[in-house]
């Protein structure tokens, strides 16, 4: 079992190649045993982006704060505080 404070988990710049304004934390991930799953903590300056990319899995976005656009193969949507995204 882990718990910890989000504020105590290293953040980092996003390195993907295209992306801007953008820094991430690994909540939970393969350093904590997590194989199947990890949860992580995006911060995004306003006018930040990662690239448009693909997984071959699945995964859940909960948005906190702030309003951006999301692209899929179905087009873009527009996503704000409090909304959910599943990819």
């Amino acid at each position: 079992m882990k718990v910890q404070s989000v504020g105590e988990i290293e953040q980092s710049p996003v390195k993907m190649e295209g992306s801007s304004g953008a820094k991430m934390r690994m909540l939970v991930g393969p350093v904590d045993g997590a194989r199947n799953f990890h949860m992580r903590h995006f911060e995004v300056e306003p006018g930040g982006f990662t690239p448009h990319h693909q997984h071959d899995y699945e995964h859940e976005i909960l948005i906190l704060k702030g309003q951006g656009v999301a692209q899929s193969e179905q087009g873009e949507r527009r996503f704000a505080a409090g909304d959910v995204i599943w990819v």
